[in-house]
Order: structure tokens, then sequence, then C-alpha cells
């Protein structure tokens, strides 16, 4: 019989300081802040609250505790959480099992399903219809990452820079109250007469599609200057899922396709005339959708850091049981991603 968890090791489990569980999970902490490991972050936007002893990530708008964490970072259940934690600080001895008997409050970061909405594919399809490439955009795709404008075009990427514009824009088209109901307007609390829109601008679009060509979300990249602003964002409450999923249909099963950690590195593959696909993260990639994938030919260039590790082992092992194979490309030992790699080669 599994020993029980009494409501004191539970207690412990979430008083473990939080920025030690961070670091156990591979995490690099510098000033309570660590790269989030559930999208494409380049500056950190995950923040630790030692005084709480809590963690969030304000880009993708989850977080919550020590156990939390450990589910969202490993793809763990929660007692596979308190499992590992327990192993880790010397809670539970001889790494035994655990069987929760204490009532426990749902994890804040698994949304129930009342908080999960779907995405209003008419008001995507309108900011991507309105939005073309703006001057700031343009130098960020072509002259800084140097992507090619075939790619950006083949993916829908577009952008904007002034977010009142647009906002008038969807007005004449739909409702506040619509607005308001996908989450892209929200009350200003300084100034209830003007609404704020949701994206960070100026930004970059990313507009996700599914296998049939469906508008299923929308991704932004902020391309200001403004510190402590998120860098990714993605719509609140819908399923991040997979982007580039419409390209599924225009590849044969013989013909590579490429799996990339992040929007970026998808597009810097597409620039090498490659078919690519884009998972923002291991944690947030369900394995529902990535069975499906197992009829196609697989590779990808894991990142080199834990995540990316993370990230090849679950396409790995969803795949596999299902006959599907995945070839692993390495990068060279001082490449952080296939970005870096992509633009070494231009030089």
């Amino acid at each position: 019989m599994n020993p029980k968890i009494t409501p004191q090791q539970l207690a412990q489990l979430k008083q473990i300081p939080i920025e030690s569980v961070a670091r156990s999970l591979g995490m690099r902490v510098v000033r309570h802040k660590a790269l989030c490991f559930m999208h494409d972050d380049h500056h950190p936007s995950l923040a630790f609250n030692v005084s709480r002893n809590t963690w969030r990530c304000f880009v993708c708008d989850k977080g919550g505790d020590s156990i939390s964490l450990v589910m969202e970072r490993n793809g763990q259940s929660f007692v596979e959480a308190c499992q590992w934690l327990g192993a880790q600080f010397g809670i539970f001895s001889g790494g035994a099992s655990v069987a929760v008997r204490v009532k426990t409050a749902t994890p804040t970061t698994a949304p129930s399903p009342a908080s999960v909405i779907p995405a209003d594919a008419e008001i995507i399809g309108a900011i991507i219809e309105h939005c073309s490439l703006t001057e700031k955009a343009r130098k960020f795709l072509f002259k800084q990452r140097r992507y090619t404008p075939e790619a950006i075009e083949s993916l829908g990427i577009c952008a904007l820079d002034d977010a009142n514009e647009l906002l008038q824009h969807l007005l004449t088209k739909f409702s506040m109250q619509r607005l308001k109901q996908a989450q892209l307007v929200f009350e200003n609390r300084r100034n209830p007469a003007n609404p704020r829109f949701y994206f960070h601008t100026p930004c970059l679009f990313f507009p996700y599609y599914n296998e049939e060509g469906k508008l299923v979300n929308l991704q932004a990249r902020y391309l200001g200057g403004r510190k402590n602003t998120p860098r990714f964002q993605f719509l609140k409450g819908i399923p991040t899922g997979i982007f580039n999923l419409q390209v599924l249909k225009h590849v044969a099963p013989t013909e590579p396709l490429f799996i990339a950690e992040g929007v970026t590195d998808a597009i810097a593959l597409t620039s090498c005339g490659y078919k690519a696909i884009a998972i923002p993260s291991a944690t947030t990639a369900k394995e529902e959708d990535l069975e499906r994938l197992a009829a196609h030919t697989l590779l990808m260039y894991p990142d080199n850091d834990a995540p990316g590790e993370a990230l090849y082992q679950k396409v790995k092992n969803a795949v596999d049981p299902h006959g599907g194979h995945i070839t692993r490309l390495l990068l060279p030992p001082a490449t952080k991603d296939f970005s870096d790699l992509y633009l070494a080669s231009l030089e």
C-alpha cells in the first residue's frame, strides 16, 4: 500500500523556497526572474515572489506555488510533481510514491473548462487583414533577423504600431462587448473612457491556424523598448496550440517536417526553404496534438538547454508508440538555437 501524504508533508512541499525549486528544474534565476519555459522567451518574463513563495509568467498568465511549477516545467501530474519534489528535497524517503488524501485547490496552472474560451476567428481575421508590415517590423525581420520575405508572407506574419487606430477600425465591425468577450479590449482604470487594447505595441502578429486553415489563436511579439513589457503574448484563455499547422496539408509523408521550439526558429527554418511547425514549449504541447505528427518524417534541432531537451523528449515519447520517428539534429555547442545557426550561416 502506498504511503499517504499528510497535510504536514504537503505544507513542507509548498514551503520549499520557490527559487530553489526553479534552480533544481534547471532554470537560471537572476534577480528573482527567469526565462519562461512555456513560450519562446528571450527576456525573462517569469518572476518569483520570494515573500509569497510563488511564481508567475506575465506573458502566459500562469503561476502558482512550488508544486505547480514542477507540474508545468516537467509536464507532470500533481502526484508526480509531489513525488519529484519529495525526492529532490528529502521530504519523502526512498523515492516512495505518494497518494494524496488531503483536499487541495485546483492548481492555478490548470485552467478550469469555464476559463477556456474559443478564439473569435472573425476578429482575429479582421486584425490580420487590417495589419501589414510596418517599417519597424521590416527592420526587425529583414535587417536584424534576415528572414526572407517569402517566409514571412507564407506564414501570414504582420505588424501593428498604433493600437488605438486598430481598435477604432475593429469598432466599425464589432461591438465593444464582443471585443471584451474576446479579451482583446480591457477597461482602463485610469481612464474608463479610453479602453486598453490587450496587445502591447509596436508588435508583430503571428497567426495560429489549425490543419484545416481556421484561425485558432494569435501571438504577438513586442518590438518596442519599454522595460518590463512582456516580449511575447498570447490571447488569454485560449490553448496555445502549434504554429503553422496548416502546412501539414502540403507535406508528403516522406518529406522532412521540422519541429521548432518557438515561432522565431520556425521562421528561420522556413527561410531556409524547409517546412516547419513551432511548439512554444514542452509544457504547452498537448500529447494528442503531438501524436498526430507520427505520420510525418520529423526532424528537430533541440535548443542547447534544458527546455529544448524536454521538448525533444516529449515529442519523441508521443510519436514513438504510434510508429513515428523523430531525427535529432545537433547544433554546434556554442549555438543556442536554430535562429543563431541561421544567422551564422549568412555571415
